[in-house]
């Protein structure tokens, strides 16, 4: 089984893939060479990670889960403000009120960190970029990383 932290960067992909904007086109990974084809697309990855005692046995934990999504050409800002209407809509979309969790069970508690947006026009394939940060708050035993409690 893999650590909690990498079994809920594969949800947010399924989670995305199909996006009426994206497609397909969901990579895992912050440095896919993204080019014509692979435009509009989004990059899932996992920055920083923390973790707060709960108890001697349990863990709380919180990761950044960092979504970017790539457009081509020169007006960039309606194509991206839809992928994250898209994005935030399928994220909080994927939430279990029954189990009162979010992605299958394994996050406590998902919340919507912040939101980039930029241009490179210098690059050979002009495009924007818009990085979107969630939180997802997870609990594990102590010990047990491949677990969601």
């Amino acid at each position: 089984m893999a650590h909690v932290r990498t079994q809920i960067r594969d949800r947010v992909i399924t989670t995305l893939s199909g996006l009426t904007t994206t497609g397909s086109r969901v990579y895992r990974s912050r440095v896919y060479p993204m080019s014509s084809a692979t435009m509009p697309g989004i990059c899932v990855y996992c920055m920083d990670e923390k973790g707060q005692d709960e108890t001697e046995d349990l863990l709380t934990k919180s990761v950044s889960v960092v979504v970017d999504g790539y457009v081509s050409g020169d007006d960039f800002d309606d194509d991206v403000d839809t992928i994250q209407a898209e994005v935030e809509t399928a994220l909080y979309g994927d939430y279990n009120s029954s189990t009162d969790r979010f992605f299958n069970g394994l996050v406590l508690d998902l919340s919507f960190t912040a939101a980039d947006s930029k241009y490179n026009g210098e690059a050979k394939i002009k495009h924007g970029i818009i990085r979107m940060v969630f939180t997802a708050l997870y609990l594990i035993n102590r010990g047990a990383p491949e677990t969601a409690l």
